[in-house]
Formats: structure tokens, C-alpha cells, sequence
């Protein structure tokens, strides 16, 4: 008997496709798609899921299971701390793409340490830093990325205490 798909698995099929609707600023999949997958994508977190927990982030932060832009900004603040959360059980995991997102809109101790982080291997590490000149902007990469959740890793002890 085939095994019927992961909630992980429907979420980026759900995902396949997406995109808002800037006139509306809402998500053209119908909401309850993604709140029907809430649930789903929990219990596979609390089975140690690391896909599924950084899916779950995404819904929350994305407001993808909500109606209006209002309802996001009503729950704007509980849904960084839960995906905030959700980013810093994957970057133990060794995901270094949750320290990126903890860094850009994450709450709490380990976006924080993410933040500080950002800014001391933007300054120790030039090497990893692109520029583009055209834009007089810097390009973070992959490697500046690892090197920021490398040193995430050996802090984050100090930090969780």
C-alpha cells in the first residue's frame, strides 16, 4: 500500500505555483489549504520533522492561512515568536538557511545572537561578502550564511541558558 504524502510533502505542493495577488495582497491558493496543513505540519514537528517545522514557519510568517493583511498585522507579533521558534529548532538541526531567517525577522534570543552575529562576520569575514557595484549593494551568499550558523552552533549554548 503506497504511503499517502507528507504534510511537508502537500505543503510544497500547495507551494507549487504560488503567488500574490498584489492587488489583493493575499496569496491566490484559498487559505484553507494552508490552515487544513497547520495541524499536520505540528504533529510531524513534534515528531522531530525539521522540514515540516521550517514549513510551518512559512505559513505562520507568511500569513498564508489567514484572510487579510489586517489578520497577519493582528497576529503579526505571536507569529514571529512561534516561527522565531520553529527557525531556531531547525538551525540546531543544522538548517543554516533558519539563522538567515531568524536574522531577518526572527524574535527573541536567537534572532538576536543571528543579528550580532550577522554584523561581526560581515565585518571579520570581507571575503564572503560580494558587492554589487551597480546596485552599491552587498551580495550575502551561502558561505557568508554557514559561516554566520557555524558560530550560531558554538554560541547558541551561552545564549539558551
Amino acid at each position: 500500500m503506497p504511503q499517502s504524502p507528507s504534510a511537508h510533502d502537500r505543503f510544497l505542493s500547495a507551494m507549487e505555483g504560488e503567488a500574490y495577488n498584489p492587488a489583493l495582497n493575499q496569496p491566490s491558493k484559498s487559505p484553507e489549504v494552508f490552515a487544513a496543513l497547520i495541524p499536520e505540519l505540528e504533529r510531524e514537528v513534534q515528531q522531530g520533522d525539521m522540514q515540516s517545522a521550517y514549513a510551518l514557519a512559512v505559513v505562520l510568517v507568511a500569513g498564508l492561512a489567514l484572510r487579510s493583511m489586517e489578520e497577519l498585522e493582528a497576529q503579526r507579533e505571536d507569529l514571529l515568536v512561534r516561527a522565531s521558534e520553529l527557525w531556531t529548532k531547525c538551525a540546531l538541526s543544522d538548517n543554516w538557511g533558519a539563522v538567515d531567517n531568524l536574522m531577518t525577522e526572527g524574535v527573541g534570543p536567537s534572532a538576536e545572537l543571528a543579528r550580532r552575529l550577522w554584523s561581526e562576520v560581515h565585518r571579520d569575514r570581507r571575503d564572503l561578502v560580494q558587492f554589487d557595484n551597480d546596485a552599491q549593494m552587498p551580495i550575502y551568499g551561502s558561505d557568508f550564511a554557514r559561516e554566520v550558523h557555524r558560530r550560531w552552533l558554538l554560541k547558541w549554548p551561552e545564549v539558551s541558558q
